[in-house]
């Protein structure tokens, strides 16, 4: 029997000790809580994988601990406006990332970066403007796991400044799908299914509320394939959302992501195949198959420009963003994105003079044929 427990009073005095907070703010967070601690206990895990989760749920208390203590300490961080965010969903693995990452390099966009998903609590005695210590401390760590796991990377390429998915500021809430391993775990799995996604998305705004009082932006971009299990609360938390959708064949999409969530869960649990393809299909089809009911129904809203749920280009029936011109030819895909996001396009460059298609005749006369070259020898 492993030494590892996930006693939930301890855990929580853990956290209470390693912060000296104790208010963990408004909501429940209890029972998902209880749902995480229990599949870690239950799940498989090695011991490797029980001392991370361990550690892993600790972390989270603290930091939703810290979080809470801004919230109090700085009251107008809720009155600030999240308006127009700009988020990314679709099937894990049809390019969300590549098109997240491509959308980033727009100066006006504001992306959510994966160290201020570990940090986004405010650091006591940081001056505004100054760099946060704990972005280099976690690219230090990231710069070695790449070096370490070469495989993961090649799945999915994680550095410190790098656009990240929302799913791990869902995880503050002891919501949403965690680490991408957890709900395919029981008794994760289930309990997670059968929650309503309000409470997680209000959360989920004050969180990003927080990030923008420190580092505020023109406009949020975000990205979470999880978004297709709670468009109908993403788009009450956030009236004037825009979403794009991007669109790959489902049988490429969910061998990629079996192959990744076991690459994931490997190492710190037993996992065979066999048994972990039909979960992983089984959690992905029902993930589709609500999201798309979910667009159905917005579809018909379409006329109203902050119900609608936007896959391409704006029109009153949106169309799906393809992933198959994405790749080759992106630009001319992606220039029907403005519309979508409701953004402005730039003014079109000038021509440049074009050539006639005809050049004008030489005033010498061109040789019918020319003369055989000569050795190299003749320069001698």
């Amino acid at each position: 029997m492993s030494d590892i427990r996930f006693d939930l009073a301890e855990i929580l005095e853990e956290s209470r000790k390693a912060t000296g907070l104790d208010d963990f703010g408004p909501g429940d967070i209890r029972p998902g809580l209880e749902a995480l601690a229990a599949t870690y206990e239950t799940g498989g895990f090695n011991k490797r994988g029980r001392k991370r989760n361990r550690r892993r749920l600790v972390q989270l208390l603290s930091t939703r601990l810290k979080m809470q203590a801004a919230f109090s300490a700085h009251p107008e961080i809720l009155e600030r406006p999240i308006s127009k965010p700009m988020v990314l969903t679709g099937m894990p693995r049809s390019g969300t990332s590549a098109l997240f990452n491509l959308l980033a390099r727009d100066p006006a966009a504001r992306p959510l970066l994966l160290w201020e998903t570990q940090f986004p609590d405010p650091l006591d005695g940081l001056e505004d403007g100054q760099p946060d210590p704990r972005r280099d401390a976690l690219e230090a760590h990231y710069a070695k796991s790449r070096e370490a796991n070469p495989e993961f990377t090649k799945i999915h390429y994680a550095a410190a400044d790098n656009p990240e998915e929302c799913v791990l500021v869902h995880a503050y809430s002891f919501h949403g799908v965690q680490m991408g391993v957890e709900i395919m775990r029981e008794p994760y799995a289930s309990w997670y299914r059968q929650q309503d996604l309000s409470e997680m998305y209000t959360y989920y705004k004050k969180t990003l509320q927080l990030l923008d009082w420190q580092r505020p932006g023109e406009r949020w971009l975000l990205k979470a394939p999880a978004h297709l299990w709670g468009i109908d609360p993403l788009i009450e938390t956030f009236p004037d959302v825009s979403i794009a959708w991007s669109h790959r064949n489902p049988l490429l999409c969910t061998a990629s992501i079996c192959s990744m969530t076991w690459t994931m869960l490997d190492p710190v649990a037993e996992t065979p195949k066999h048994e972990l393809g039909p979960v992983v299909m089984d959690f992905y089809a029902t993930s589709l198959e609500r999201g798309l009911a979910m667009r159905a129904e917005h579809d018909t809203q379409a006329h109203q420009p902050r119900r609608r749920l936007v896959a391409a280009g704006g029109a009153e029936r949106p169309g799906p963003l393809s992933l198959r011109p994405f790749w080759p030819l992106p630009w001319a895909h992606l220039r029907r994105l403005p519309g979508c996001f409701l953004l402005s396009r730039p003014p079109p460059r000038p021509r440049p003079e074009r050539l006639p298609w005809r050049l004008p005749r030489p005033a010498y006369p061109l040789p019918l044929r020319l003369p055989p070259p000569r050795p190299l020898w003749f320069l001698l």
